[in-house]
């Protein structure tokens, strides 16, 4: 997980870009995709079409967000049936 140092303005905390890329030359948080297959991902992507909604780069980062998502969508489906309800009757 990556954590930058946060700057105080008028009581509200911002994480600054300088502090985040700080982290990194500094060694303060480890680094586990190599920079130069991240930037031919991000290429990739973006050449794609349509290119993707969403890019997840890394093996860390696509267990954090499959398993946010698999998270949402337990706490969704059982609302179904309740969600159906509400349709109009010329829905169906």
């Amino acid at each position: 997980m990556i954590v930058a140092t946060a700057r105080s303005t008028g009581g509200t905390s911002v994480v600054t870009p300088a502090a985040f890329v700080r982290q990194f030359k500094d060694a303060a948080v480890p680094l586990l995709g190599d920079p130069a297959k991240i930037a031919a991902r991000i290429i990739d992507g973006a050449e794609r079409q349509p290119a993707p909604l969403r890019l997840v780069l890394g093996s860390d980062s696509y267990e954090a967000v499959t398993t946010a998502l698999r998270d949402r969508l337990a706490q969704v489906e059982p609302q179904q049936a309740v969600a159906a309800q509400t349709d109009a009757d010329s829905y169906a």
